[in-house]
């Protein structure tokens, strides 16, 4: 049986070589049979060309792409831990994949019911593509809107979830959420575009319902501190670390010192853009943006939170040294 030792050397000397690969594959064969292929494989199985799908996409998106083996096989104390924060990343790989299926798939009812409702009228050159521009038929401009994001979305969060009747359906259910039934999602969009008074584009009106309904994956601009938190086992806090570093890597300077400003103000977006001469607007922006990033790596309400909580130590290190923190 290979050591942790030998899967380091194999590591420093060609990167993902017959040891590990043959973990890995063990790994995926074990862990994708947990999950309902009708709902997580391409192929509606877990066949031989299914799990190679995953193994060479985990690999090439997660393992390799941003580093995160290196860093599980750096910190890593024995085979176990690496075997457990391995199948741990795998989960999430899975998860959301499949959650970003749930967003392609309200993107295509969306699309569906824009060009098949006669409320709605599309403004601007024939087009089937997301840049095509949609508004309401009784709408009195047609004009693109000029309304920032974080506005849009506030007018799509006056209609409450209980209103809306927002379905989501389990990590392990055999259908998709459709986040809106039919006669809802034609609430929402006639809301929408109604209050923006002006056209949107197919592209934004979905970036408006990701940062609304949290797509592709659950995300929380506040997390509810009275939620006890499970103390996670070492695997997981090498997971976690990892992603982190990951979301911090990705941040410029200044959305770093914006992050961290957040964080400081106790999520006051007011103070955050005062402190860092921005605008509200601004700093709202790029806070969803670290926190969607977080929820990528996330496969819980939970984790989401514990990562958020690395991320938050990182920045106030970053603030104190002046350096941005290294993903490993």
């Amino acid at each position: 049986m290979e050591t942790l030792q030998d899967l380091r050397d194999e590591y420093q000397r060609e990167g993902v070589g017959t040891l590990l690969r043959e973990l890995l594959a063990k790994i995926v064969w074990s862990t994708v049979r947990q999950y309902p292929p009708a709902e997580y494989s391409m192929y509606d199985s877990w066949d031989q060309s299914a799990c190679e799908d995953v193994l060479n996409d985990w690999i090439a998106e997660r393992l390799w792409g941003r580093a995160d083996l290196h860093a599980m096989l750096s910190s890593a104390p024995a085979v176990a831990q690496f075997r457990a924060a391995l199948t741990t990343s795998l989960r999430q790989y899975i998860t959301n994949k499949r959650r970003r299926s749930v967003a392609s798939n309200l993107y295509k009812r969306v699309r569906l019911l824009l060009r098949s409702d006669s409320r709605f009228r599309s403004d601007g050159a024939a087009s089937l593509g997301s840049e095509q521009r949609w508004t309401l038929v009784a709408n009195k401009s047609s004009s693109p809107s000029k309304l920032p994001l974080g506005n849009l979305v506030e007018i799509a969060s006056e209609l409450t979830d209980d209103q809306l009747q927002v379905v989501r359906y389990g990590p392990f259910s055999q259908k998709l959420s459709p986040i809106l039934r039919e006669p809802k999602l034609l609430d929402f969009l006639s809301h929408l575009l109604g209050r923006a008074d002006a056209s949107l584009t197919l592209s934004t009106i979905l970036d408006v319902m990701r940062s609304r309904f949290s797509l592709p994956i659950e995300e929380h601009t506040e997390l509810d501190e009275n939620i006890p938190s499970p103390k996670p086992n070492p695997a997981e806090e090498a997971v976690r670390a990892v992603a982190a570093r990951s979301v911090v890597s990705r941040l410029s300077l200044e959305d770093a010192n914006i992050l961290a400003a957040y964080f400081k103000s106790g999520g006051n977006f007011s103070e955050t853009a005062r402190e860092c001469s921005c605008t509200v607007d601004r700093a709202r922006e790029i806070v969803h943006r670290a926190f969607a990033a977080i929820c990528e790596c996330s496969e819980s309400e939970d984790d989401a939170r514990s990562i958020m909580n690395v991320v938050e130590s990182l920045l106030i290190q970053f603030g104190d040294n002046h350096a941005m923190p290294a993903s490993n």
